[in-house]
């Protein structure tokens, strides 16, 4: 994920008015997908409404994606961006 000023490099996908996200049909491992994405200031995709994962996941191939979700920092999920990662049961992830 992007933040732009309403364009996106070549080859990203604008999503709203300053995100912008790129399908990569690499299959890189999770830390060298992060590492991707730092190189174009950017990080992997946080999803944290039901919209956000329907509108994410459709774009996809095949069918295995990374987000940024890890438990990498501090032992908890959390969202690579810092933000807790809360599960709604009800609503679908969060």
């Amino acid at each position: 994920e992007l933040f732009g000023l309403g364009c996106c490099p070549l080859g990203w996908v604008l999503s709203g008015p300053s995100s912008c996200y790129f399908f990569s049909s690499d299959g890189l491992p999770w830390n060298q997908a992060r590492d991707f994405c730092s190189n174009y200031n950017a990080h992997l995709a946080v999803l944290k409404t039901k919209q956000d994962w329907v509108r994410h996941t459709r774009g996809t191939k095949p069918l295995f994606f990374w987000i940024g979700l890890s438990d990498e920092r501090t032992g908890d999920w959390e969202w690579v961006d810092g933000t807790p990662y809360i599960m709604d049961l009800e609503a679908g992830p969060a």
